[in-house]
Order: structure tokens, then C-alpha cells, then sequence
């Protein structure tokens, strides 16, 4: 059987170490001239000089040698993975299409004012209805469209809403007064996803509540629970260790690789908290507009 190129260049390099051994032997066996002699050896003077002179040519040689194994081996192993990545992009070709991602910015709202899809491709809530589904760790696209709530907000209501604003004793008038809402927010400017980290028992409690109220604000909202439901809209979130408070951390880590992998480039700005968190979303714009997080964010 022929050899490799790589076999054939690691006997080449294993000559030229055995040449040097005899080489340096050689060297050895010539006498050193003692410096007292008036008189010396040209003869051995020459020979030792040239041995010396050949030992450092296989040195040189064999580390060229070394080198070029070298880099053959990076070479190859750069092929081997160009080639894993191409047949990883043909398995995915493979796929029924899907929806590309949503981005909202103020170019591209309606004549109500409310953000719209940019692009005439299938909502991202046909995926779901597709032969194939994904978990939120493993889908090569959104499980669902994050501008949802921004395109369709819920009107506030209450089934008691006289009763709901009576309460006038628990100081919350009293804070509420003295916040002032900035009048000249504008969707997309610039553009923010909320998301709350959550569980489906609250989706028709807290998480309605943030919907009815300063949620829908944000260019995008996403329920981040353990239920999938495009029209809140809510994901479940796959995560390490059991659904529970103390293990949150592993939810949370789930949560940004998702919006690393679907969303990065959708939006500016991204904002995390519980269910029971209200944001008055225009002042928030206000102070990513300043010109302290402006040149901040300008490196």
C-alpha cells in the first residue's frame, strides 16, 4: 500500500534525526585540539567544522520538516471541520422553510402607528402548525413572533374597574403622581424586547396584567414560561433542573442563549424581570436616548 504524504514526510523527518545522531557521533570522535599546541591539526580543524556545519543543516532541515507536518495537520483539520459545517448547512436545507426573524424599527409601522412585519413571508406562528416542532433549545427559528403584542395590545379592563381604582390609602397615588412620562417616546427608537420570566398558572393573572398595561409598549414582549402559546406570546423555555424558584438561574441562562440565537440583531435593548415587574417603557427609551448611554454605548 503507498504511502500517505503525511507517512511519507514523518520517515523523512525520521531520517534526517537518525543522519543527525550519526552526524553528532562523528563529531565526537574528532580530537580537540589542546591550546597549548603551537601546532595544530588543520586537518581535524576542518573536519570539525564541517561536521558542525552539517549538524546545524539537519537541524534546520528537521524543523522545516516539523513545521510543514504541522501545518498539514491544521489544514486538515480545518478541511474536516469546513466539511462537517457544510453538511450540517445541507441537513438544514433540508428543513420545510420557515419564517425569517421579525424586526420592528419606526421605518416600518402601520398607519396606526403600530409595528408591522417587515418582509411578506408566513407569520412565525405557522411554524407551530408545521409536521415538525421544536423545543426552545433546539428550533432553528422563533417559536414564536415577539412583536405579537405590540401589533394587537388587549384594551385595560377590569371586571371591577371602579373598585380596582378606589384604592386610594396603599400610597401607590401618591408615587404614581410624581412620575413623569416622557411625551416624546416613539416605537423603534430604540427598539426594546421585554420579557418576564414566568410560569402558565399566571398567564391569565400576572402575565394578563402586563399585557393589558406596560408590556405592549415595548417593540417586543415574550412571556419566557412552560407553555407555548403564540398569542400571548409565551415559550417554553427548555432548561437544565426542575421548573422551581431556586433553580431560576438555569431558566434565566436558557432564556439568553434563545434570544442570543433568534433575536440579537431584532432588537437594541433587551429587558428582564418577574411577572409582578411594571417599567413605565417611555422613560426607558428617555434614558437609552441620553446622551450618557449614547457615548456609552459608542465605546
Amino acid at each position: 500500500m503507498p504511502l500517505t504524504e503525511e507517512q511519507t514526510l514523518q520517515r523523512a523527518v525520521e531520517d534526517l534525526g537518525e543522519q543527525l545522531k550519526e552526524l553528532e557521533r562523528r563529531r565526537e570522535a574528532v580530537p580537540i585540539p589542546a591550546v597549548e599546541h603551537e601546532h595544530t591539526d588543520q586537518a581535524d580543524v576542518v573536519a570539525q567544522n564541517e561536521a558542525e556545519e552539517a549538524v546545524s543543516k539537519l537541524r534546520r532541515a528537521g524543523d522545516r520538516a516539523k513545521e510543514e507536518e504541522e501545518e498539514k495537520r491544521k489544514k486538515k483539520k480545518a478541511d474536516d471541520a469546513a466539511a462537517a459545517a457544510a453538511k450540517d448547512l445541507a441537513a438544514a436545507d433540508t428543513k420545510k422553510a420557515a419564517p425569517a426573524h421579525v424586526t420592528v424599527s419606526d421605518q416600518s409601522k402601520s398607519e396606526e402607528g403600530k409595528p408591522k412585519y417587515t418582509g411578506a413571508r408566513q407569520p412565525m406562528q405557522d411554524a407551530l402548525g408545521q409536521e415538525e416542532k421544536y423545543d426552545s433549545d433546539t428550533s432553528p427559528v422563533p417559536l414564536v413572533d415577539p412583536t405579537t403584542l405590540a401589533r394587537n395590545p388587549p384594551p385595560f379592563q377590569h371586571d371591577d374597574m371602579e373598585q380596582l381604582c378606589a384604592h386610594t390609602d396603599d400610597g401607590d397615588e401618591a408615587v404614581l403622581a410624581r412620575v413623569d412620562v416622557w411625551p416624546d417616546a416613539e416605537r423603534g427608537k430604540p427598539r426594546i424586547l421585554c420579557f418576564s420570566y414566568t410560569l402558565s398558572e399566571a398567564h391569565d393573572t400576572a402575565v394578563k396584567s402586563l399585557r393589558m398595561t406596560w408590556a405592549q409598549r415595548c417593540d417586543g414582549y415574550l412571556a419566557m414560561s412552560n407553555l407555548t402559546d403564540p398569542s400571548i406570546p409565551s415559550i417554553d423555555i427548555k432548561h437544565k433542573g426542575p421548573e422551581a424558584y431556586d433553580n431560576m438561574w438555569q431558566k434565566i441562562r436558557s432564556i439568553w442563549l434563545y434570544l442570543h440565537k433568534h433575536h440579537l440583531h431584532d432588537f437594541d435593548y433587551f429587558v428582564s424581570g418577574g411577572d409582578d415587574l411594571f417599567v413605565v417603557v417611555e422613560n426607558l427609551r428617555k434614558y437609552l436616548l441620553s446622551e450618557e448611554i449614547l457615548t456609552a454605548t459608542a465605546g
